[in-house]
This record gives C-alpha cells, structure tokens and sequence, in this order.
C-alpha cells in the first residue's frame, strides 16, 4: 500500500545511493545522517499536519450538525 513513509524512505534511499561517490567517509556519513534527520522531519510534519485536519474536521462536523430538511 502506498504512504507517506514509503515514498520518504524511498527518496531518502535514492539520495543515500547518488553519495556513494563520495571519496571522504566523514562527508559521506554526515550527509547521509542529514537525509536521515530530513526524513524523519518530513514524516513527523506530515503526520502532525494529518492529525491537526482531522482534528478540525471533527470539530466543525461537532460544531455544525447536519441539517435536516423537513419534508412536506
């Protein structure tokens, strides 16, 4: 199934692969715990923007019942 953890890991992958060029073993592990630190920031935004939508659609829906229309 798709998510959002899979499509971040999966660019945090690829970026880890191109740094495989890199000569020096300190740049290489840096940027690569950088892509790391990116990855989990990207999925804590997401997952903290999701629970704050759902936090407002469940609000308005309990501050504005449906209406009915009463039929004639």
């Amino acid at each position: 199934m798709f998510t959002v953890d899979n499509l971040v890991d999966n660019a945090a992958k690829t970026s880890k692969s191109a740094l495989a060029h890199i000569p020096h073993e300190d740049v290489r592990s840096s940027f690569e715990t950088l892509i790391d630190a990116h990855a989990v920031f990207a999925k804590t935004v997401y997952n903290t923007s999701f629970e704050l939508a759902k936090t407002v659609a469940d609000s308005a829906i309990s501050a504005f019942p449906k209406q009915t229309v009463a039929k004639k």
